[in-house]
């Protein structure tokens, strides 16, 4: 991530994957090579799916970022 990070950090965020699954969820830290997100749902082909507790996800599996106004 770029230092536009700081600005999504605590919002609502997409990470859409290089494998075509995206997640939505509160983006809460990053760290060097990963991301979590909190209060997230899987979003695939199959419709959205609840996670339970936090995603964690390494930032060279996020294919690019959305901002859901």
């Amino acid at each position: 991530m770029f230092a536009w990070s700081r600005l999504l950090l605590r919002r609502e965020v997409v990470a859409n994957l290089h494998d075509g699954t995206a997640f939505r969820g509160i983006l809460y830290r990053k760290a060097r090579k990963l991301v979590k997100l909190r209060n997230a749902t899987r979003l695939g082909p199959e419709g959205p799916v609840d996670c339970d507790g936090a995603v964690v996800l390494e930032r060279t599996a996020v294919q690019f970022w959305q901002v859901p106004q």
